[in-house]
């Protein structure tokens, strides 16, 4: 995709944050590429680094949902258990999944202002936490970081990398 935008846009808006280092690499010739100077898009939502590690101070242990990242309803979460079911059958599959979330104790639902949160989609994030024993809480986002962002107020929140440079992950975490 930048490359196919390479130069016909000035800048390219990556809208994610470091997001598991999967910008760390990469450039465009002819354009900037900015990006929110962020772990991953729950700081994003949330409105800083600070709110995230607040939030985590509560309770280490916290997995956080968004209504974009339910959209379907087909989650990462249960994603990846429909292909644990097909590659190694329902009981190996629960207990996967029953792995993989056992570390977390609570889950967070981020509802954005100014979007239409859906029933739907608290409904499938409580049943997700009953599923797993995890406590259920709603926290309000904020849309702070994207308007900034698409208002071009690109400060130290930011990383704006000039054409022919790499994103890379010191550009993450400075000095």
């Amino acid at each position: 995709m930048i490359d196919a935008a390479d130069g016909k846009y000035d800048p390219i808006i990556l809208g994610y944050g470091l997001c598991s280092k999967a910008v760390v690499g990469l450039s465009a010739q002819r354009s900037r590429l900015i990006v929110p100077r962020s772990d991953d898009c729950i700081e994003i939502f949330l409105g800083s680094r600070q709110a995230r590690l607040e939030q985590l101070a509560i309770e280490p242990g916290t997995y956080f949902l968004t209504q974009g990242y339910i959209g379907d309803g087909a989650s990462m979460i249960y994603a990846d258990y429909e292909r644990s079911v097909a590659k190694y059958g329902k009981k190996r599959a629960d207990q996967l999944l029953k792995k993989m979330m056992g570390h977390y104790k609570r889950l967070v639902y981020i509802r954005m202002p100014e979007t239409k949160t859906l029933e739907p989609d608290r409904v499938y994030a409580q049943e997700l936490a009953a599923r797993f024993g995890l406590s259920y809480v709603e926290v309000d986002g904020t849309p702070r970081w994207l308007q900034r962002l698409a208002a071009q107020q690109w400060d130290e929140d930011f990383v704006v990398v000039q054409p022919g440079e790499s994103i890379e992950l010191g550009h993450f975490y400075p000095g």
